[in-house]
């Protein structure tokens, strides 16, 4: 009997220490820029010594697992605004509370939460900006006299006393400055002055005003107030400035956050907060040459009881059916990573906001995008003892296989968990491909690089996790989302799905080669940004933005500044490629045309036809869709029915621009805007032909 527990205690240990031990390549799953408030407040915390790493990233996870794709970018920064106030509301409390150990970390949790709640958001913000630095013990006496004792006595708007009591000790050195600066007017017009700036400023940036005025380089104030009499200052005109000056809309500064922490040494916190900054840029620990597949584990869902272990029968009888604590399992390419154990709710839900990453090897001339992958997902519950003879029981089991296509969508997918037939709940993940350094290499060396490699590269660092996000981030300030296409987003992320397939292709191909096939993705880029531009905009106008979104897209890919002159693009390559185009032997062009299931007015000229010609032969190429209603214009080498096309000739030589929409949809359009939707460009009903009934 010794010997049977001492074999079960040893095989316990060897169980606990396989759970204990590391995991392999995990990291937080991928945070959009929205999240970066959470983020910050959680390295302000955790810098203050209010929360552990291990808690802060407990934090974030959950926070990553809840990130739905559907979820608008302004829903997300609210839910994470509000987080980490809560985390910076609690690392406040935690200094003055957790000394006497007179409260426990739930009761903090909850306290903090009822702060954040009883005031403002921009009220909040205005208190940690004056306070933060100092705990609650150093506030001074107006404040100290409401701290009460017992955490749960803390009132509910105590923030709000705070920053009204800080006002009536600062109103006094708030005048003194200003009568400094303005000694020819009266105490009562400058008290006047100093009112109409609370009243009429946010909280926080009157708060941002003072710290300025009170505590800045007096050089810079007078920099500021240079020229200015009083009536200036309280003018409409001062306060937007002002309100747009000292604007920052949180409690902590996310840009001096991001560069301090930018200088230190990064923990995972740290680097999923710079990461969603920049989500497309290098990796410091990413493979030179091998491609890595991330696995995104965001969330279970519906789990229901997992396979019988002995022992579970009578614990059920003495506890009732205890919540389980569930991890995830992914397996490719010979390999399998978990996650962290959680735990799960009474629902059977349960977050594990963690990315699992797989080292992909592959033959010199291949890539995963010709290989494809499949991805094993598991769901397991986490046991000690019973899990010693037959491992942790399964709760249930799925899988994803990915073609080159799908592997560049980055969608969300949930899986079934199925186990005996039948389905124990769902797995919500996302599969993407992140982009070895080479690609980054020939990015920011691009001018020294065969076009073929630049572009390859380019779709490689595109089609990564977040690269439509980023795309649409990069767009010039001149362009507008558009609300008479399908979706920009959907458009654009079939575009960086043409991308890669068109540049699988090029290997090899010198620049001129290249130049012709890429010829057709900038055609493609062209239209996009018509989609977006203003009604008055011309075609020049078009090109020129269009330039300036590849310039900030690859700036943003390799995480450098915007809007600087482009050393690393070369621009003469970059002009070429907007201008490409291919020349094509117009003998045949009537029948190519007729080939298509397509026709044109009698009389057409034979050089508009073969333009119309290679545009059909380039959409057919790159399953280029229509852009009002999303169809593929050319379906099993055929014009897609109800198509019309509008053929503008160049005022040099070339190739005519041909734009092709859907027949009813640009009629109405020109009915209403009389421009044509690509260019802005003065459009008529006669100027359109159908060319397929």
């Amino acid at each position: 009997m010794g010997q049977t527990n001492t074999a079960l205690q040893k095989a316990t240990r060897c169980h606990q220490r396989k759970h204990a031990g590391p995991r392999g390549l995990t990291e937080l799953a991928g945070f959009p820029a929205e999240a970066l408030p959470l983020l910050c407040a959680l390295v302000v915390a955790k810098q203050m010594g209010a929360i552990t790493e291990a808690d802060a990233l407990v934090h974030a996870r959950d926070f990553a697992a809840t990130c739905a794709e559907g979820d608008r970018t302004q829903q997300i920064l609210r839910k994470a605004k509000t987080a980490g106030r809560k985390i910076l509301a609690f690392a406040k409390l935690r200094e003055h509370y957790s000394a006497g150990h007179t409260a426990k970390l739930k009761d903090l949790e909850d306290a903090a939460a009822r702060l954040v709640a009883g005031v403002t958001p921009d009220t909040f913000d205005a208190a940690w900006l004056v306070g933060a630095n100092l705990p609650l013990r150093d506030w001074f006496a107006e404040v100290q006299r409401v701290v009460p004792i017992h955490l749960a006595d803390v009132p509910h708007d105590f923030f709000g006393t705070f920053i009204e009591a800080k006002y009536a000790s600062e109103h006094a050195s708030i005048l003194r400055v200003l009568r400094h600066l303005f000694p020819q007017e009266g105490e009562a017009e400058l008290n006047s002055l100093v009112l109409m700036w609370k009243s009429k400023l946010p909280t926080s940036s009157f708060w941002r005003a003072h710290a300025k005025l009170c505590h800045g380089p007096f050089e810079d104030v007078s920099r500021i107030l240079q020229g200015r009499t009083l009536q200036d200052l309280i003018s409409t005109e001062f306060l937007e400035q002002a309100c747009t000056y000292f604007a920052d809309n949180f409690a902590i500064c996310i840009h001096g956050t991001l560069d301090e922490i930018a200088g230190e040494e990064q923990g995972v916190l740290e680097l999923a907060a710079l990461r969603a900054k920049e989500p497309l840029a290098p990796r410091a620990d990413g493979h030179a040459f091998q491609q890595t597949i991330q696995v995104e584990v965001f969330t279970a869902d519906g789990l229901k009881n997992p396979e019988y272990r002995l022992g579970d029968i009578s614990s059920r009888i003495v506890v009732g059916n205890p919540l389980i604590k569930p991890y995830a399992e992914a397996s490719c390419a010979g390999h399998t990573k978990r996650t962290r154990v959680v735990q799960a709710t009474r629902g059977g839900q349960a977050k594990f906001g963690e990315a699992l990453l797989f080292l992909v090897p592959l033959a010199l001339d291949n890539d995963i995008y010709d290989e494809g992958v499949k991805i094993e997902l598991a769901v397991f519950d986490n046991r000690d003892v019973q899990a010693v003879l037959r491992g942790d029981p399964l709760v249930g089991k799925g899988s994803l296989e990915f073609d080159g296509k799908s592997l560049a969508t980055s969608a969300r997918h949930q899986v079934d968990l199925l186990r005996g037939g039948k389905c124990h709940g769902t797995l919500t993940v996302r599969v993407g491909v992140l982009a070895p350094q080479q690609s980054f290499a020939a990015l920011t060396d691009m001018s020294q690089r065969p076009l073929a490699e630049v572009a390859a590269a380019l779709a490689r660092v595109l089609a990564q996790p977040h690269g439509v996000d980023t795309i649409l981030d990069a767009r010039p300030s001149a362009l507008t989302l558009p609300s008479h296409a399908v979706g920009l987003r959907e458009t654009v992320h079939k575009w960086v799905v043409r991308l890669v397939r068109e540049t699988r292709h090029l290997n090899g191909l010198s620049d001129d080669d290249a130049l012709s096939h890429l010829g057709r993705m900038m055609r493609s880029a062209h239209n996009i940004v018509g989609l977006c531009v203003p009604c008055d905009a011309q075609d020049d106008d078009i090109q020129d933005l269009t330039a300036q979104w590849v310039r900030n897209i690859i700036s943003r890919c390799c995480g450098t500044a915007e809007g600087r002159p482009g050393s690393m693009v070369n621009q003469t390559r970059l002009r070429l490629l907007l201008e490409a185009g291919q020349s094509e032997d117009v003998t045949y062009a009537w029948e190519r045309l007729e080939g298509f299931g397509a026709s044109l007015p009698e009389g057409t000229p034979l050089e508009t036809v073969s333009d119309v010609v290679h545009r059909l032969q380039e959409a057919e190429s790159t399953e280029e869709e229509e852009i009002f209603t999303g169809r593929e214009i050319i379906q099993s080498r055929r014009v897609t029915p109800g198509l019309a096309a509008v053929v503008r000739r160049r005022e040099g030589p070339g190739p005519s621009h041909v734009f092709f929409y859907d027949h009813k949809s640009i009629v109405t359009w020109t009915r209403q805007h009389m421009t044509d939707p690509s260019t802005r460009e003065p459009l008529e009903i006669g100027q359109i032909f159908v060319l397929s009934p």
